[in-house]
């Protein structure tokens, strides 16, 4: 997050709590209030009681989102975990998530439920490595032997099938036994 972001954020904050900010209210005026600007933006009373602490503290400033330490770094699961868990799906794309985090467990035993899908999909997903965009090297589905074979086989990465035995303007297909 760059420094304009943070400070579009904080002006955000400053807008909640602006009708609160150096006026004196007695506490059923400012419970009220409270209220009111709660429903309005859609946050809770206590994160605009947060917001207005931390204005009366550091005015702006408090009011600027921190920023982690340890920003694009992962938590949950181990550098190591993850470089394997990279290589894993390099090595064979149409390997599973669940597959992949079976495979980490059992290379090493304090990995074993650390690893969630979702967590791991997320890390796929920035490295590029997730989705039918990745996985979709597959040929078209229409070349399988299976299907008749009447496909032309290209390398497809957004339909089951190239198209062929369609009819031009409706998504339907002409299965090879009709």
């Amino acid at each position: 997050m760059d420094e304009q972001e943070r400070k579009a954020i904080a002006l955000r904050r400053y807008a909640m709590i602006d009708d609160l900010v150096g006026v004196d209210l007695a506490y059923g005026e400012k419970s009220a209030l409270l209220e009111e600007l709660a429903l309005a933006h859609g946050v809770s009373i206590p994160t605009l009681k947060r917001y207005l602490k931390r204005y009366e503290e550091k005015w702006f400033d408090g009011l600027l989102p921190k920023e982690r330490s340890d920003a694009g770094t992962s938590r949950a699961i181990p550098p190591e975990a993850l470089e394997l868990a990279f290589r894993l799906r390099l090595e064979l794309p149409s390997r599973s998530t669940p597959t992949i985090i079976r495979m980490l467990e059992k290379e090493r035993e304090e990995w074993q439920g650390r690893i969630r899908r979702s967590t791991l999909d997320q890390h796929f997903q920035r490295a590029g490595l997730a989705g039918r965009s990745y996985a979709g090297n597959r040929r078209c589905a229409g070349s399988s032997p299976r299907l008749g074979g009447t496909c032309c086989g290209k390398r497809t990465s957004v339909s089951p099938g190239c198209g062929y035995g369609t009819t031009p303007g409706r998504n339907t297909r002409r299965w090879w036994w009709r």
